[in-house]
């Protein structure tokens, strides 16, 4: 009879009484609500708002930049709030929220001084969710609402001072996302096809009907998709897997479909790129090798860049910027530490650190992880992460090795922030596997998106020698 995971637990921390093995990190440390997350600057650059609980509740909370008197703006008692962001309008901040885990998301409108929440999609049974916003519109916004059928998503035009709606785009039955330029017109949408692919398609304005640009096979989808439009709305960035071993970074040129790559990696699919506020040009891209490695394509932040690699040892994220485009909030996830937020003011060219998310994880050891790669025995080479102790405190336990099943995830803090309490939090099982002999990772790929096309559907077994 399998005894549940906390009896497990609790005879594996008893065994280990004794034997040298570090402390584990209570589950609560590692996975019960964050101190605060997900930072964001206004758009006049004065004030940060971010997520923290509230009597245990996650909320959402404001304070002035540089000063730590932050208080709360939201009520939520029930299942707390998980996504924010500052509207334009300098004003408001919108969040999302469900009932009871139903995930029929509601749009809300918390007005910062007074505290006034205004449920902008009292409707029951609806999901809302966001297509886009715009520092030149800061009173509207467009949101996507399956209120005429559950099934399809059409796209609405919001008005943030009276909560007015207006349908912009019906959606055909096949649409799963909606993509506007930069007047807040829906000018694409990525709709699935018959195939199990997916279609881009376009049109010029409201009034026009819909054409077909490309179509992305179900292989190519996993890395694919759309970005957004430039500046004169002409033409669309995507992400784009056709005809190349890994996705790249590409723009395709009005109703011709002509393609011009704007960054590429022979083996690495792009994953983050970094779009100007203002012109649309793509500034930076981020790559999903053994580490996220960014490549700067805008000499204008250069600078910014080596300043911010300098701040912290882990992979970088610029996760929010203010209207002037002066304030940077960067994040930064290691697989030693916990992740870390800092504002950058590219201005003055100096930092200021602003908060740990779980801050109690600086009391423990947390375990380095590694990239490693192995060859198949179909020749493919599969990568993964490995992570050891430290130091060799551990009765029989080798190394825990993790193969990505996605790389751009774990690039990016998927595996890495699963492998940093992999060793601690859950030794109690990976030890007692391991007891007397070396760990083993047996891994199936059927699609290791990150390392490119050439790596589908590969069963590896890897054993994994340390000290």
């Amino acid at each position: 009879m399998l005894l549940d995971i906390p009896e497990r637990a609790r005879r594996a921390k008893e065994s280990f009484k004794g034997a040298g093995v570090a402390e584990l990190i209570p589950i609560e440390v590692l996975f019960g609500n964050p101190e605060r997350v997900a930072p964001q600057v206004s758009p006049d650059g004065r004030r940060l708002a971010f997520i923290a609980p509230r009597d245990d509740v996650l909320n959402v909370w404001v304070g002035e930049v540089g000063e730590d008197a932050y208080r709360p703006v939201t009520k939520d008692t029930d299942r707390g709030i998980r996504f924010c962001r500052w509207a334009f309008d300098n004003r408001h901040i919108l969040y999302i929220q469900d009932s009871g885990g139903d995930e029929n998301w509601h749009l809300h409108r918390v007005d910062v001084a007074s505290g006034e929440v205004v449920d902008l999609t009292p409707f029951d049974g609806v999901q809302t969710q966001f297509v886009a916003l715009n520092k030149d519109f800061p009173d509207e916004l467009l949101i996507a609402l399956n209120k005429d059928d559950r099934r399809l998503h059409d796209a609405y035009h919001l008005d943030l001072r009276t909560g007015a709606l207006d349908l912009v785009a019906k959606n055909p039955g096949t649409v799963l996302s909606w993509i506007a330029d930069r007047r807040l017109r829906v000018r694409a949408a990525h709709a699935a096809a018959e195939d199990g692919g997916f279609d881009l398609l376009v049109r010029n304005g409201s009034d026009s009907g819909w054409e077909k640009l490309l179509s992305w096979t179900p292989e190519e989808a996993l890395n694919s998709g759309p970005l957004g439009f430039t500046k004169d709305g002409g033409s669309i960035y995507l992400r784009d897997s056709r005809a190349s071993n890994a996705s790249r970074l590409v723009k395709v040129h009005g109703a011709g479909a002509q393609l011009e790559v704007v960054a590429e990696d022979p083996i690495y699919d792009v994953t983050f790129p970094l779009f100007h506020p203002d012109t649309y040009e793509v500034q930076a891209v981020a790559f999903a090798g053994e580490r996220l490695e960014w490549t700067v394509l805008d000499d204008s932040v250069r600078d910014d860049f080596d300043r911010i690699e300098k701040l912290h040892h882990g992979d970088h994220l610029v996760v929010g910027r203010d209207a002037a485009d002066r304030a940077w909030v960067v994040q930064f996830v290691a697989p030693d530490a916990p992740t870390a937020y800092y504002i950058l003011d590219r201005r003055r060219g100096d930092s200021s650190f602003l908060f740990h998310e779980r801050p109690r994880l600086n009391a423990y050891e947390l375990a380095p992880t590694k990239p490693f790669s192995v060859t198949a025995r179909d020749g493919l080479v599969l990568h993964g992460y490995i992570t050891s102790r430290r130091a060799a405190t551990t009765r029989g336990f080798r190394r825990c090795c993790t193969s990505t099943g996605a790389r751009g995830a774990a690039t990016s803090g998927g595996s890495i922030r699963s492998c940093s309490g992999l060793p601690t939090a859950a030794t109690w099982w990976s030890r007692s596997i391991s007891e007397a002999r070396p760990a083993t990772a047996k891994n199936l790929l059927t699609r290791a998106t990150g390392s490119g096309r050439g790596r589908c559907t590969t069963t590896s077994s890897t054993r994994c020698a340390g000290p």
